[in-house]
């Protein structure tokens, strides 16, 4: 493979020349309250007709021991929402969790929660004793039950699970050791929600790295998508695997300009694959959506989400900024929901038409 690959197959990008679509919507799902009022790493699913959107919530600082992934859900297309629900267990024993991703699978509702020591790095590790929990949506839908430890080693899910040819899913995250975060896919055991062995992205000559994307699954065929890390070229990464996931090439720089924030990526059901991220050299100011052709990997059209700050942050915190980032994003009812986090402390959902994207 060239040293740098070619996603980005259209017209130069300009941030600021990127267009609106003809109709978006935008809501905020989620403000600071008095005990969280730190927010990030939304996700959204679509389950028996409803949306569960859900994001980290620490009560001051990133990732404090505080932690806990939260949600709400809507059964009239976003019109209105739930009171908030907590997912994740309740702290305990110095445990606490932080934001993860939904997962359907044969009727049932899950969760993959990464549960850690939060605020309470030692011995070099920001994360102690970092595993991802199994949550389940109880079959009257009212509560989370805890289902075990999904994926015992030191794994943080990044996006929803996606399924190979073979029948296995893959999970897109990253393996955190120390302060570095490599880019890595957990492989289920067939069908089975509650197993999984981790699978690291080869990264040639990266000594560091914070490797948060995700997948476009091709059949047996992968595409994993992620970010670079500050002191790196501000480009999308990507590695392929051409066996479901088992194995990865080296990943490489793409010639698509990213800034280094988590993008999310899928496949709309008119087979048109799509990513959502900050596109450089704007920082975490602009979010938009870049799209296929049908059955292509590499983009050719982009979208605007949002351009400009976002508000300002009201309350302090560490890692707070102005910001439009960590996106999620799903099809439900003929559009596409993308879920993200303002400065830190919103959950935005923004919504369009997929008739309304090239």
């Amino acid at each position: 493979m060239s040293r740098i690959f070619e996603l980005w197959q259209g017209k130069p990008m300009d941030p600021a020349e990127i267009p609106l679509p003809d109709q978006i919507t935008h809501q905020v799902i989620q403000r600071p309250e008095k005990e969280f009022r730190f927010l990030l790493g939304a996700d959204i699913a679509a389950f028996n007709g409803v949306l569960f959107c859900s994001w980290g919530n620490s009560r001051k600082d990133e990732n404090d021991r505080h932690s806990a992934m939260r949600g709400r859900r809507s059964s009239d297309g976003g019109l209105t929402w739930s009171e908030c629900e907590r997912i994740s267990p309740p702290p305990a024993r110095g445990f606490s969790c932080s934001h993860g991703v939904y997962f359907p699978h044969n009727g049932k509702l899950h969760a993959l929660v990464p549960q850690a020591r939060y605020g309470r790095a030692a011995n070099g590790d920001a994360y102690p004793e970092l595993r991802t929990l199994l949550m389940t949506l109880s079959p009257e839908e009212v509560k989370w039950e805890f289902s075990g430890a999904a994926i015992p080693e030191p794994f943080w899910p990044m996006a929803q699970p996606q399924r190979n040819a073979s029948g296995n899913y893959l999970l897109p995250g990253i393996r955190c050791t120390g302060h570095n975060a490599f880019p890595a896919v957990a492989v289920s055991d067939g069908d089975c929600p509650g197993s999984w062995r981790l699978v690291e992205i080869p990264q040639p000559g990266r000594s560091r790295s914070w490797g948060e994307g995700g997948i476009l699954v091709n059949g047996n065929e992968i595409a994993f998508l992620f970010r670079n890390g500050w002191n790196n070229r501000h480009r999308a990464r990507i590695a392929f695997s051409h066996d479901g996931g088992e194995s990865w090439s080296a990943a490489v720089d793409t010639n698509l300009p990213m800034s280094p924030a988590k993008p999310c990526s899928g496949t709309l059901s008119d087979g048109r694959n799509y990513m959502v991220f900050n596109p450089a050299p704007d920082g975490r100011d602009t979010l938009a959506v870049a799209l296929s052709a049908p059955g292509e990997l590499c983009f050719r059209a982009i979208r605007l989400i949002r351009r400009g700050k976002s508000p300002a942050p009201r309350y302090p915190g560490s890692g707070k900024a102005t910001q439009w980032a960590y996106p999620a994003a799903c099809e439900h009812d003929g559009k596409l929901w993308i879920a993200y986090a303002s400065s830190k402390e919103e959950c935005v959902l923004s919504s369009l038409p997929l008739d309304a994207l090239p």
